[in-house]
């Protein structure tokens, strides 16, 4: 039977597992560290999401033949580009403010991204933070500089969440440079060049070359105060945020539809499917013609 892995996230040492609990961490550290090296071994091709995993795969032993490239997309369909004030009137969001939006389903990089709102707070009066997905610990929301400014909305259904992301000025994205970051790709950035709008993230991983090659917002240094100045850059500048918002849609329906990446891993299973009826054809005729010695 042909098998098939992804390598989508790093798990053990220096990935998820770091956001765990110490205890956590020593009993599950042996298991993550062994079953996530030696199973890419196995694998006749491995699919991965990101250069950080293909990197520790080709130092495991695996060959780059058997690796197979494929990032993470966008939904185009539901993910469409509407009149900001008309998602906020449907949604009971300020009509009056300018807002940066941030999605997550575990916290990464928390203290950045808290220093970087406090001087985007601080520099404008007028701006809210709104988030969904996990919500921060309460001592994070103290440590803003107006805890008031933050709309928390949690985990939404899929078709408020998509409904909601077109609310946005501009999309957040704290990214730091570290070995968790660099060995994953994450998924929000589809759903943010979907929507139309442009992001501030970070210098790190493959998004460097996704926003080099595409302009779809800016990168910023893992300096909080940087991250808030191109924030507030896009933020002060409505027509470049309305040129770099069309670009990134334009980038997600032609580079990153989950259509066409699709494709792709079924030409990765069409191709080790055809390898496999080959090889078991000729170790058929080897049989037979042993039979008939």
């Amino acid at each position: 039977m042909p098998l098939v892995l992804e390598w989508t996230d790093l798990h053990g040492t220096g990935g998820s597992l770091s956001n765990r609990s110490k205890l956590l961490q020593q009993l599950i550290r042996p298991y993550e560290d062994f079953t996530e090296k030696k199973s890419k071994k196995l694998s006749e091709k491995l699919v991965i999401i990101s250069r950080g995993p293909q990197e520790r795969a080709i130092n495991l032993g695996v060959s780059e033949s058997r690796i197979v490239y494929i990032q993470g997309g966008a939904d185009v369909e539901k993910i469409v580009p509407r009149p900001k004030n008309e998602v906020r009137k449907n949604l009971g969001l300020p009509l009056d403010k300018k807002i940066i939006a941030y999605t997550a389903g575990t916290h990464y990089n928390t203290d950045f991204f808290i220093k970087a709102i406090n001087h985007i707070q601080k520099a404008r009066k007028d701006v809210v933070l709104v988030t969904t997905g996990d919500v921060f610990e309460n001592r994070h929301k103290e440590a803003l500089f107006d805890p008031n400014r933050i709309i928390e909305l949690g985990f939404l259904p899929y078709e408020k969440y998509t409904a909601l992301l077109p609310c946005a000025d501009v999309f957040v994205f704290p990214f730091t440079n570290s070995s968790l970051n660099t060995g994953r790709w994450p998924n929000k950035i589809g759903d943010y060049m979907a929507a139309g709008r442009p992001t501030v993230s970070n210098r790190t991983g493959d998004i460097v070359r996704l926003f080099d090659e595409h302009k779809i917002g800016f990168l910023a240094s893992d300096n909080p105060g940087d991250f808030a100045a191109k924030t507030l850059e896009l933020l002060a500048n409505q027509k470049l945020s309305s040129e770099i918002g069309m670009r990134a849609r334009q980038t997600a329906e032609r580079h990153y539809d989950w259509r066409l990446l699709s494709k792709k891993l079924e030409a990765c299973f069409i191709e080790v499917r055809k390898r496999h009826e080959i090889n078991n054809e000729a170790q058929n005729l080897k049989t037979r013609y042993k039979s008939n010695e």
